[in-house]
């Protein structure tokens, strides 16, 4: 009786261990009762992921498959009215383009006009690696660059040979990203780790409070991290100096031709030589119901106010915050960003830039509002793009710009078809003997050809 008295209780408290431990488990991985400041801030910080996905555009990429190893043909017109006062004034340019994937050329043409009076025609060819352009009223050549020996060709134009570290030596034409999705993941993965590491504990805290937003108040989870100075430019210095090693990233450039591994790590070595800030940094989430509300990011900045940047001069110490306000569901994202600059008279100077995307079956829309004073919270510039599903082989684009300072305003509008073909016009071959192909010239020559063009251009 005693043995099963004691099996019983072993029994009772192994389901009682194992009880607790499901428990545990599930409100660590499945709530945020059990987890520690730093782990809920970086968790719904890495919500603000979302910001990079108004940028992206699915049906764009639709478009770069749909339209990729085939003939196509497009057609565009670009409508701009300028308004100041009663003055209006109409600007028209109609495009043209052409793709024969038989020979791999592409032929672009666009004509401008005021109302109705034809101000300026040209064309561009891309034949082979030649690049070029022509104005039938200023040359009747072509003038265009090879797409290759480029180091040689800005050192020799320019007469600076420090170009030669930043320019590769051919451009690499493609639809594809020049930084692929696993490397982005890769190189951010890399960053945060470095800085996390490198933050006490600490540091980080929790609080629950009401937030405003835009006249809706919400009870929210806050997580802040607050860095001193020191701190700041420790994480800086770290982080330059493991990125000058990040085998990703000298991948990336090594492939762009951009940079050495010498040169990375002599950059970096200034780099770090130049860090100095001397403001502190505050970032608090704001969250609510597993959902990111708002991020807000404190700091300070010093201004001169000798505009000369003289040593002596004073430096005013000026409170910088950025709000951002997120509003996401599946296919309608909305970002709220203010811009807050407060001096030591408590002038509080205020922007806000706007940005959203709106996805359905035939469109995706992206649109941005800069408005650079938020107290009388007109838009100053503001862009709307539409980029269409491709259907059948055919797509429509339209993009919005307009422009609204000190009452004057600028509206553009371009509109563009795009539809496949099984054959398009012949494109001519450029060649020596139809352009001027720069990197086959010295500088002298090239300024004697082009002397006639530059005249034209300025009695148009």
């Amino acid at each position: 009786m005693k043995k099963k008295s004691i099996g019983l209780w072993v029994v009772i408290i192994t389901v009682l261990i194992l009880g607790l431990g499901a428990a545990g488990g599930y409100l660590y991985f499945f709530t945020d009762m059990l987890k520690k400041p730093q782990e809920l801030f970086w968790k719904y910080i890495a919500q603000q992921e979302a910001i990079s996905q108004i940028f992206e555009n699915e049906y764009d990429k639709e478009q770069s498959t749909t339209f990729k190893n085939v003939s196509y043909v497009s057609s565009g017109s670009l409508t701009t009215i300028l308004e100041k006062g009663t003055e209006i004034q109409n600007i028209n340019v109609t495009t043209a383009t052409r793709h024969d994937n038989a020979t791999r050329r592409t032929y672009a043409e666009a004509n401008l006009k005021n109302g109705q009076d034809n101000l300026l025609s040209f064309s561009y060819i891309n034949s082979g690696n030649i690049y070029a352009i022509k104005c039938e009223d200023l040359l009747k050549y072509y003038i265009g660059i090879r797409n290759e020996n480029l180091k040689k060709l800005a050192s020799d134009l320019s007469g600076n040979n420090q170009l030669e570290k930043i320019i590769p030596e051919k451009i690499e034409f493609s639809n594809e990203p020049l930084i692929t999705e696993e490397e982005q993941k890769q190189l951010i993965n890399d960053f945060l780790n470095i800085v996390k590491q490198n933050i006490k504990q600490e540091n980080y805290s929790k609080a629950k409070n009401n937030i405003d937003i835009n006249g809706t108040t919400y009870s929210a989870n806050i997580y802040t991290l607050k860095l001193d100075e020191n701190q700041v430019n420790q994480i800086i210095i770290t982080c330059i100096d493991s990125f000058s090693k990040n085998q990703t990233l000298l991948n990336i450039l090594k492939r762009l031709g951009i940079s050495s591994e010498v040169e990375l790590s002599s950059t970096a070595q200034e780099l770090k030589e130049k860090i100095n800030v001397k403001s502190p940094l505050t970032i608090t989430v704001y969250e609510k119901d597993k959902v990111t509300l708002r991020t807000v990011i404190n700091t300070t900045i010093e201004d001169m106010t000798d505009n000369n940047l003289n040593t002596n001069a004073i430096k005013e110490k000026q409170e910088v915050e950025i709000i951002i306000n997120n509003k996401f569901s599946e296919n309608n994202l909305n970002l709220e960003i203010i811009f807050n600059v407060v001096n030591n008279s408590e002038e509080k100077q205020g922007a806000k830039l706007v940005l959203s995307k709106v996805k359905d079956e035939k469109n995706i829309t992206n649109k941005y509002e800069l408005i650079p004073d938020i107290t009388t919270n007109e838009i100053m510039y503001s862009e709307e793009t539409k980029i269409g599903r491709p259907v059948n082989g055919g797509v429509t684009n339209t993009s919005t710009t307009k422009i609204n300072n000190n009452g004057k305003k600028i509206t553009a509008t371009y509109n563009k078809n795009i539809n496949k073909v099984d054959t398009v016009e012949e494109i001519t071959e450029l060649k020596n003997n139809n352009a001027i192909i720069i990197i086959t010239f010295s500088g002298e020559i090239i300024v004697f050809l082009l002397l006639p063009y530059f005249y034209n251009l300025l009695y148009i």
